[in-house]
C-alpha cells in the first residue's frame, strides 16, 4: 500500500527546525515526546495514523493553499517552494523550543544536536538505548552552571540554567505567551537571558506555531537584501514564517 503523504515531507526534520532526529541514508530515527520513532519514505503512513506525529508534522494545516499564495508573491519564493515542496513547519513543545533555541546562538547544527543530546542524557528520562526524553526545566534547574559547562554548553550554560529556574519557579509563564500578540510575546521572551529577537522569533514559529513570525539570521538577511531589496517580511503576511523556512532552506542548500 502506497503512503498517502507525499515523499519529501521528512525534509522538515533536517531544515534547522528540529534537532532530535538523526538521518541515516534517508531513515530518520529520533524522539518525540516520550517515544522513539523511525521514519522513512517507505512508512509515511504512520504519520497520518499516529496522533503525535500527525500533530508534529502539522498535517491538518492546508499547506497547498499557503504555498499557492506565497508562490504568487515572488518568483524567488516560488522557486524556493518548488525546490522543497513538502516542507512544513513542525509543531514542537513550547518549553523545549525555548531551551533548544537558546543553544543555537553562534552555533551549528552538529554542535546544537550534540548539546541537546547531552542535556537529554543527563536530565531527561531514558526511553531505550541512547534515546532520552527532552528534559523538563525542573530537572535542569537542579543542576549547577559547572554541571552544564561540563556538557559542552559553554557560555550558554548560565542562560539554560537561569531559564530553567525561571520556568520551574513560575517566574516565567510558558503558557502566558498564548494570550499575547507576536510583538508582546517577543518582548516577553526577551526577558529571559540569552534570548534576543531572532531566537524569540524562532521559539514563536516552531514552538507556538506563529506562522507569521519571521526569524532573521545572517542567511535570511542576505536573502532579503539580495532578492527583496527595499522590502520587508510584511510582504509575506500572514505566512511570513512559512516563507522564511522555504527561503532559509533554499539558501542553506
Amino acid at each position: 500500500m502506497q503512503p498517502s503523504l507525499p515523499k519529501g515531507i521528512l525534509i522538515s526534520l533536517s531544515s534547522g527546525q528540529a534537532f532530535r532526529f538523526k538521518n541515516t541514508d534517508g531513515v530518520y530515527k529520533g524522539v518525540l515526546k516520550d517515544r522513539v520513532y523511525t521514519l522513512s519514505e517507505s512508512n509515511l503512513d504512520i504519520i497520518e495514523s499516529d496522533e503525535n506525529l500527525r500533530y508534529f508534522f502539522d498535517i491538518d494545516t492546508d499547506y497547498e493553499a499557503i504555498k499557492e499564495y506565497l508562490s504568487s508573491l515572488s518568483p524567488t519564493l516560488k522557486n524556493a517552494i518548488d525546490n522543497a515542496p513538502h516542507l512544513r513547519i513542525l509543531r514542537q513543545g513550547e518549553e523545549e523550543m525555548i531551551l533548544t533555541f537558546v543553544l543555537t546562538s553562534c552555533n551549528n547544527i552538529p554542535r546544537i544536536t550534540k548539546m541537546i543530546n547531552a542535556l537529554s542524557q543527563n536530565y531527561g528520562k531514558q526511553i531505550e538505548d541512547e534515546y532520552y526524553t527532552f528534559p523538563i526545566s525542573e530537572s535542569i534547574a537542579r543542576a549547577t552552571e559547572d554541571d552544564l559547562r561540563k556538557l559542552g554548553l559553554g557560555f550558554r550554560a548560565p542562560f539554560i540554567l537561569n531559564i530553567a529556574k525561571s520556568i520551574d519557579s513560575g517566574k516565567f509563564d510558558v503558557d502566558k505567551i498564548h494570550k499575547m500578540d507576536d510583538r508582546e510575546a517577543i518582548h516577553y521572551l526577551e526577558m529571559l537571558p540569552g534570548i534576543g529577537e531572532k531566537v524569540a522569533s524562532c521559539i514563536l514559529l516552531f514552538g507556538y506555531h506563529r506562522l507569521n513570525v519571521f526569524p532573521k539570521d545572517v542567511h535570511i538577511k542576505r536573502v532579503m537584501e539580495t532578492y527583496f531589496k527595499g522590502k520587508d517580511e510584511t510582504m509575506f503576511y500572514p505566512y511570513a514564517g512559512v516563507a522564511q523556512q522555504f527561503l532559509f532552506l533554499d539558501d542553506l542548500k
